[in-house]
């Protein structure tokens, strides 16, 4: 069973916004690593992580800001009661899944004990404790589950039929959701790293291959990722830089703020592609297809399942290409070449179940 659900009516706060004994803290606990200095308790996670503890607790300041006057609230954290935290996760659940609710708790104490690291938030802990027990998935993520060889289909289809469009613009976006769509078929990467990538940063040319390096610092895991991408991407890569990507970059539209540099994925309105948008794009194309969307993570489920359908005996190749490994630094030159050669067998594995 798939459930719908409305989107959170909770304003969230940005930290100018924040109160200013707040303010002080979020800048000294996300204060970067310097050659002499450790940096604050922040800083060893990836941007996206830390805009995502902005996020939950600039969401808990929203909150409050509905129920008292932010000018007479010196911090956050000082109404971090049982009844003001009954009232905000009645308020999350209203409208979110119970696992997604229990994981902004885990990212708000994160912020918590970052912001106030000498105090324990008693509460808070145990909200946590009861959602881990009792929150569980709200869709059947099994009945969702495609072939990786459909899903790769699709967005080769997608860069087929995009010149064909009735505008050019229309032709570029669906071009770039086509590209993205099998690029995560053959490489399904966290959709962190995928909405990240910029050009001859992470996204590289060796001859007629492109590679995705990515540093262990923006990696989930902390161990980098450097894959080989299938050759047969170079062209449609080589494509979408040269005529779609420059099309989509010369829009000027109503949310355009500034130029996006070298990202890779560009919006509607010239604008860098964030990882919502993303997720929203890809959906939209996997709904329309299958009847259903298929989420950019739900792409590596479904590669570990086609992988241990088609080629049981080798299921392992799976765990480098999604970033699972799990080894000790000593090892990190044999991850290297293992990931490289995961990448290489996966490629043939699909390859199978395309037909190709």
């Amino acid at each position: 069973m798939i459930v719908t659900r409305r989107k959170l009516d909770l304003p969230i706060l940005r930290v100018p916004d924040w109160p200013a004994c707040d303010q002080a803290a979020w800048h000294e606990a996300t204060r970067p690593v310097g050659w002499l200095d450790e940096g604050g308790r922040l800083s060893k996670y990836p941007a996206a992580s830390i805009q995502a503890f902005e996020s939950a607790y600039g969401r808990w300041l929203g909150f409050l800001s509905t129920q008292f006057h932010m000018a007479n609230l010196r911090s956050g954290l000082d109404n971090l009661d049982r009844e003001s935290l009954r009232a905000f996760v009645e308020r999350l659940s209203s409208k979110l899944a119970p696992i997604t609710v229990h994981n902004y708790l885990i990212s708000h104490l994160t912020v918590a004990r970052a912001l106030a690291p000498e105090r324990v938030f008693p509460f808070l802990r145990t909200a946590i404790a009861h959602l881990k027990r009792t929150a569980k998935p709200i869709s059947d993520k099994r009945s969702r589950i495609v072939p990786i060889r459909d899903l790769y289909a699709l967005g080769r289809r997608l860069m087929e039929i995009a010149p064909a469009s009735p505008t050019p613009l229309k032709g570029a976006g669906l071009y770039r959701d086509g590209l993205m769509i099998a690029l995560l078929a053959v490489r399904p990467i966290r959709i962190g790293n995928l909405s990240s990538i910029e050009i001859d940063r992470h996204l590289l040319r060796e001859g007629d291959a492109f590679w995705l390096v990515f540093p262990a610092a923006e990696v989930k895991n902390r161990r980098p990722l450097e894959f080989t991408l299938p050759t047969n991407l170079t062209e449609p890569i080589s494509e979408y830089l040269d005529l779609y990507r420059p099309r989509l970059l010369s829009r000027r539209g109503r949310h355009w703020r500034r130029c996006p540099g070298k990202a890779l994925w560009i919006s509607e309105h010239g604008t860098a592609l964030g990882r919502s948008h993303i997720r929203e794009h890809i959906c939209r194309r996997t709904r329309e297809r299958f009847g259903f969307s298929v989420n950019p993570h739900l792409f590596r489920d479904c590669a570990a399942t086609s992988i241990a359908t088609a080629d049981p005996a080798h299921v392992g190749i799976i765990m480098p290409i999604l970033g699972h490994a799990r080894a000790d630094t000593a090892e990190r030159y044999y991850n290297q070449a293992s990931s490289l050669d995961a990448a290489r067998r996966y490629q043939d594995t699909i390859g199978t179940l395309r037909g190709d």
